[in-house]
């Protein structure tokens, strides 16, 4: 019962990121036809559900306790702040490429 709920509760919550995550790179890129932005995001999503599929195999208690995401996880103040701005930046991460390329995917728009 509680692999079973664990297995669920993995497969919506890696959908839901993965759904975002394509949202931000092919949004800031404003186009589908952004290649980079689709190799990447294959590339990740499988290293993502590869690594969901092993640690529920062999250790799901790490799953448990990694699916809260935020600072209100992390008990001290310092490290609330770090787990703030790495989430912020890990966003910039994923945005910000997106907004070189054109609406073709191929010419950079900033030259960046």
């Amino acid at each position: 019962m509680f692999k079973t709920n664990l297995k669920q509760r993995v497969i919506i919550h890696t959908g839901i990121f993965l759904i975002i995550l394509g949202l931000l790179f092919f949004l800031s890129a404003w186009s589908i036809k952004y290649l980079e932005g689709w190799i990447y995001w294959c590339v990740f999503s499988a290293c993502v559900i590869w690594l969901d599929v092993y640690f529920i195999k062999k250790d799901p208690g790490l799953i448990q306790r990694r699916l809260i995401v935020s600072s209100s996880g992390e008990k001290e103040k310092s490290q609330k702040i770090i787990q703030s701005f790495s989430g912020l930046f890990s966003l910039a991460l994923f945005i910000f490429p997106g907004f070189d390329t054109d609406f073709i995917g191929h010419v950079l728009r900033y030259i960046w």
